[in-house]
């Protein structure tokens, strides 16, 4: 995981710019280690260092101690905060959000719950009702460089700020208050020594600043914003204040819906105890500026010639005056009071006080305060000329800087570039500064032009000192992806990355060449996903251009493929509905992928079991996508009267149809049933990730003529055996299916078998037919019902069963995908075909080994199963053939089983070797001729 850590603003500044003292920089004790939190890169069980901070501020302040600060990363949500844990005098708890203007960290309330000496800053209090800030009981609290903002529409609101009689000590600066409803700070009796300095208040309703019963109160340099019926500042109960150096406006409208209320209200029981001056108010007629004491009074004048002492210096000014900051010229620009009570050392935005040259100095005090909650500072303009342009170049590079500066009060400038590699802040003399970048990197470069006043103008550029060469990259691909917490293996897509060590910084972009004939752009620090629109073994390539426009290349290998969504069996097509002998000699019938897998979505292949039946002369049937040629190899063989059925996965042409071609010079009848489907990103269930498949064996699960897997007894007819699969031999109690070459012998009457789900209904499907005293083998695919699968003999007589397991499909899994090729014959040994040419049918008892890795599609490494039909001819003694994984022993398994001169086919899942091949073994006491054909191989999730 990637933490983004921004660092905070040091808590000393933040406090002296909130006019309180700063932490005391020499202590006795060891602070602390600082704690951090941040809502997008963090972990549940952090323990709120950078590497795993918290997720919550609520996390940091159960634990925080006295003389810690905690980083809160800005941008995120983070909810109500209760504090509850105090620091101590000169050692502070201190919670500082890393931007505190731009991008807030957002609450939903903070309470001060009995707490002292703790600093807050940087927050943005959205709250909905009640109030956004209490401070309960608490002292020596500090809320800096905030927001709190009435959001909803509910009318249960209080107040933006609110401060309980048994607060003191609390300083509020800084802070813009936004609220629709109640007023903006509320301070109740018996409070003490409360502050709002340079604060910026919005209330539609309601007042900015209500107390009642409180002493010590401080109201300096605020702006007020103020509604037609609203009175601004409301003191009662005997409360003491001083007011000062505030600007308020109050809006111009019709006061049809109440009386024209003053700006400022003082009652009489606290007239006394309150002191006036050095604001400046805008308020229209016919509203007015103060009530003092029970008497109205028009202006700030009025109250002067009538009260000593009180409103000698407030001014009464146009609306225009009134703005956030003050235009040149204005009447508010250096005549407040620095000296007035809770004054801040720099204004709402940070900035000192500042000295205009333009405006005569007539406030009091160092007599160039403003008044309002922002200074009016020197326009300067700061525009460096950067050489070279680009600000890149390899190293060593001598980079030049030439300030473009100027102001309009005609201070004098004093311009430093910080080069940022350590060397600290240079002054520009004769115009220019240059520097060399020995150590390639990123740098960020400053220059800043300060007037004498200390306010500042800067400007940021990164510079990239490259190496010698263009950097060298690699690029990696894999098929796996996370969900959540989830890791698993999304259907045709690929997450590629590209790397190049510690010179990833040099790298400006990249462009990813999947091998599909498209490209795209990738990411650097980040993995880039690509959803191919078909499987396949694709050669991607990346590349990359770096600061210095060279570019540099890198290529992969990746394997892609579908997912199988096994279901119940199902069937789909029955050509007897038309009549007997409806699929005519050499006829071939074409079905929609639609119609064979239920309208699945986003199928590109049919799990199939394909049934001959009515057979009039001797032949074969191929299945094969529509649109495409014909292929050579057969799906099932079968001879005049013979009913046959075999499984496959189907594979559907550009049009989405499958043909059905029957191979021989009669009529035939054609079933066909589903039992799943193949798909890539989007099927029509779980959302796009399906089952992943894994290889085992085979091994020999289920036998009733020896008592394996069920007991050791014919299996009656119309009766069924309940297979436990999972939990057993590697396959997960959660599978969702199976995949089982199931042999019936020892039948007493013709049938066919079922195989479906344990605790559903019989389909009434076939996956094999046999007539008495015949031995069948097929694949079946079957879904698994709680670990269990259903094995039904469709017939009047018993038989035997015996079924090898071969692999089973697991949903959201890591393990194989399903790459289908076109249909290619691996070995027919009538014509030496993957014999090098020799032509020989396979001895009794005797092995032949494949060798797929690398070769017809199959990827050297990585490819774990291969999709076979095997077919045998040629026989001349009854047997059988097992297919096994190279390198492995001969297991007690069967893939296909045939009678004496029978040419028969079934389709086998065979588990590929870790030497990239597969075993053939011929069971029979005789020689036999054998085919195989392959429609396709698992990858498995690299």
């Amino acid at each position: 995981m990637n933490l983004r850590y921004k660092v905070a603003i040091a808590a000393s500044a933040l406090l002296a710019a909130g006019g309180l003292a700063p932490v005391a920089a020499a202590r006795a004790e060891q602070v602390p280690s600082d704690l951090y939190v941040n809502g997008g890169d963090c972990f549940q069980v952090g323990d709120g260092t950078v590497a795993h901070p918290f997720c919550g501020i609520q996390e940091a302040a159960d634990v925080a101690i006295p003389g810690q600060t905690v980083h809160i990363e800005s941008g995120f949500e983070y909810g109500s905060v209760v504090i509850s844990r105090s620091g101590s005098a000169g050692d502070p708890i201190n919670f500082a959000a890393t931007d505190p203007r731009s991008d807030l960290a957002i609450l939903s309330r903070l309470t001060f719950a009995g707490v002292h000496d703790v600093r807050f800053s940087g927050f943005n209090v959205e709250y909905a009702f009640g109030d956004g800030i209490d401070v309960n009981g608490s002292s020596e609290i500090s809320v800096d460089t905030s927001t709190t903002d009435h959001v909803g529409t509910s009318t249960a609101v209080g107040a933006g700020i609110h401060v309980d009689g048994s607060s003191s000590n609390v300083s509020i600066t800084r802070t813009q208050v936004v609220s629709s409803t109640g007023p903006g700070l509320r301070v109740d009796a018996g409070a003490a020594q409360v502050a709002a300095a340079s604060d910026w208040l919005r209330v539609n309703a309601g007042g900015d600043v209500v107390a009642n019963g409180a002493s010590g109160l401080a109201l300096t340099g605020n702006t007020f914003y103020t509604t037609p019926c609203a009175t601004s500042v409301s003191l009662t109960g005997g409360t003491s204040a001083t007011v000062e150096n505030n600007a308020a406006k109050a809006t111009a409208a019709a006061l049809s819906t109440c009386s024209a209320p003053p700006l400022v209200s003082v009652s009489s029981d606290s007239a006394g105890s309150v002191t006036a001056d050095y604001n400046a108010w805008s308020v229209p007629a016919p509203r007015f500026d103060y009530a003092w004491g029970g008497t109205d009074y028009t202006t700030g004048a009025q109250l002067a010639a009538a009260v000593p002492g009180q409103a000698a210096h407030d001014l009464d000014v146009p609306p225009a005056d009134i703005t956030m900051t003050p235009a040149e010229g204005s009447p508010l620009i250096d005549s407040g009071n620095s000296d007035a009570p809770g004054a801040t050392s720099t204004d709402y935005y940070g900035n000192p006080p500042a000295d205009d040259p333009q405006v005569p100095n007539t406030g009091a005090g160092t007599g160039i305060m403003d008044r309002g909650a922002v200074e009016r500072e020197d326009t300067l303009s700061l525009e460096p000329v950067y050489s070279p342009a680009t600000a890149s170049g390899p190293a060593p590079l001598t980079f030049s800087v030439t300030p473009k500066v100027g102001d309009s009060w005609g201070d004098a400038l004093t311009t430093t570039v910080d080069f940022g590699d350590g060397g600290g802040p240079q002054a520009v003399t004769g115009g220019q500064i240059s520097h060399v970048y020995t150590t390639p990197g990123t740098y960020r470069l400053v220059t800043t032009t300060a007037d004498v006043n200390g306010y500042a103008a800067k400007t940021y550029q990164g510079v990239k000192v490259a190496t010698p060469s263009a950097p060298a990259i690699t690029l990696s691909a894999t098929s796996l992806t996370s969900v959540g917490a989830t890791t698993m293996v999304a259907p045709d897509l690929a997450a590629f990355s590209v790397a190049s060590g510690a010179n990833a910084w040099e790298l400006a972009s990249a462009e990813l060449y999947p091998g599909d004939g498209t490209k795209t752009q990738a990411a650097f620090n980040t993995e880039t996903d690509w959803t191919y629109s078909h499987p396949g073994t694709y050669n991607a390539k990346i590349v990359t251009t770096d600061v210095l426009g060279r570019t540099s290349t890198a290529s992969t290998t990746i394997t892609v493929g579908d997912e199988f969504w096994a279901k119940t069996p199902m069937r789909v097509y029955d050509s007897r509905s038309t009549g007997l002998d409806s699929v005519p000699a050499h006829g071939t019938v074409r079905l929609s992928l639609k119609q064979l897998t239920d309208d699945a979505s986003g199928a590109d292949a049919a799990g199939l079991s394909v049934t001959v039946t009515d057979t009039k002369a001797s032949g074969f049937l191929t299945v094969f996508p529509d649109g495409t040629s014909r292929p050579t190899g057969s799906t099932l063989n079968y001879t005049r009267g013979q009913t046959v059925a075999n499984g496959l996965l189907a594979a559907a042409g550009k049009d989405g149809v499958i043909d059905f071609y029957n191979g021989s010079g009669g009529p035939i009848d054609l079933l066909v049933d589903t039992y799943g489907f193949e798909a890539g990103l989007v099927p029509g269930a779980g959302g796009g990730i399906g089952p992943t498949y894994s290889p085992v064996g085979p091994v020999r699960v289920l036998d009733t003529r020896d008592g394996t897997g069920a007991p050791k007894s014919l299996v009656r007819g119309g009766g069924s055996v309940v297979l436990t699969v999972g939990g057993n031999n590697g396959v997960p109690s959660n599978a969702t299916a199976v995949v089982l070459n199931v042999a019936i012998t020892d039948t007493k009457a013709a049938g066919h078998l079922t195989a479906y789900g344990d605790g559903v209904a019989n389909p009434g499907t076939s996956n094999s037919n046999w007539v008495a005293g015949q031995t069948v083998s097929n694949l079946v695919v079957v879904p698994v019902t709680d670990g269990k699968v259903v094995l039904s003999n469709a017939s009047s007589g018993s038989a035997d069963f015996v079924a090898d397991l071969v692999g089973y499909y697991h949903v959201y899994g890591t393990a194989a995908v399903i790459v289908p090729t076109q249909p290619t014959r691996l070995l027919d040994t009538r014509y030496g075909t993957g014999t090098a040419g020799h032509i020989a049918k396979l001895g009794a008892h005797q092995s032949l080994t494949l060798h797929l890795a690398g070769a017809n599609g199959v990827p050297v490494t990585g490819a774990v199963a291969a999709e076979l039909n095997l077919t045998v001819t040629d026989g001349t003694q009854p047997g059988f053939i097992t297919a096994y994984p190279g390198g492995t022993s001969l297991p007690n398994a069967s893939s296909l089983n045939f009678a004496t001169g029978q040419t028969v086919a079934n389709a086998a899942v065979t588990s590929i070797g870790s030497d990239g091949s597969i075993v053939l073994y011929n069971g029979s006491g005789a020689p036999v001729d054998l085919i195989v054909d392959m429609n396709g191989f698992y990858a498995a999730s690299s």
